[in-house]
């Protein structure tokens, strides 16, 4: 997903792609409040009322240093990602 954020290593306003495994995993990229597909031809995999939460990996093109985030759908939409400050990315930097 296309995620406009704040990135926790170098503190610059970024924009930058996120990956993350909610819905059906096809490489849709999504962005703030799109509607979120849940499987190709049904809806068997759609959480109770749309909504799910889940994790969001990224890396800050200007740092190039990652991090990860926290994935909200809410009626399967997807809502605004927040930086998870309490999880350390991979990239030593």
């Amino acid at each position: 997903m296309r995620v406009m954020v704040t990135c926790p290593r170098c503190g610059s306003e970024v924009s930058t792609l996120a990956e993350f495994k909610l819905g059906f995993c096809d490489l849709t990229t999504y962005d703030e409040g799109d509607k979120l597909t849940w499987s190709g031809r049904d809806q068997r995999h759609r959480p109770p009322n749309g909504d799910a939460d889940g994790d969001g990996y990224a890396e800050c093109p200007l740092c190039e240093l990652d991090f990860w985030l926290v994935i909200t759908v809410r009626a399967d939409r997807i809502q605004r990602p927040e930086v998870d400050r309490e999880r350390p990315g991979y990239i030593a930097g």
